[in-house]
């Protein structure tokens, strides 16, 4: 419940802790009730896909956060899924990095088909995942300017 309270006067939080896929579950039922939480680093806490699919839940009830960072959390293409399925109807998040993570080419298009080309997330940042071939947006037939997406 403590938990609960911080998050909703906060502007940014960081954890760094290794929190996992429970912690995850908390922060994705924090979400769901959260008003002023704009910014969430969650780098280095292996939340797995499981921790990525409770904090997709909780960003389909959200809608103040602008940026989210799951970068090194050991998420595959169903992690992905997850999170382009919250962000489909998702107005406000701005910025979304998935950095170093086991994201493939499956998990791209998943997402590139899910999240409209309307550019709602402004920026994607899946560097360093190395499943993501240079020439990725080529072999999927998508121009790269469909939106601000590093890789």
């Amino acid at each position: 419940m403590v938990m609960l309270v911080v998050l909703c006067v906060c502007v940014c939080l960081g954890v760094d802790n290794n929190i996992g896929a429970n912690g995850a579950k908390w922060l994705g039922q924090a979400l769901k009730v959260n008003r002023g939480l704009c910014e969430l680093n969650l780098d280095v806490n292996y939340a797995l896909n499981a921790g990525t699919r409770f904090l997709a839940l909780g960003l389909q009830k959200n809608r103040t956060l602008k940026v989210l960072s799951l970068s090194i959390n050991q998420i595959d293409d169903q992690g992905v899924m997850w999170l382009a399925r919250a962000l489909k109807n998702d107005f406000t998040l701005s910025k979304l990095f998935l950095e170093a993570n086991k994201i493939g080419l499956a998990g791209l298009r998943e997402f590139l088909e899910i999240v409209p080309s309307g550019d709602k997330t402004k920026k994607l940042s899946l560097l360093y995942n190395k499943s993501i071939p240079p020439n990725a947006m080529e072999v999927l037939g998508i121009m790269k300017n469909r939106a601000n997406i590093d890789f």
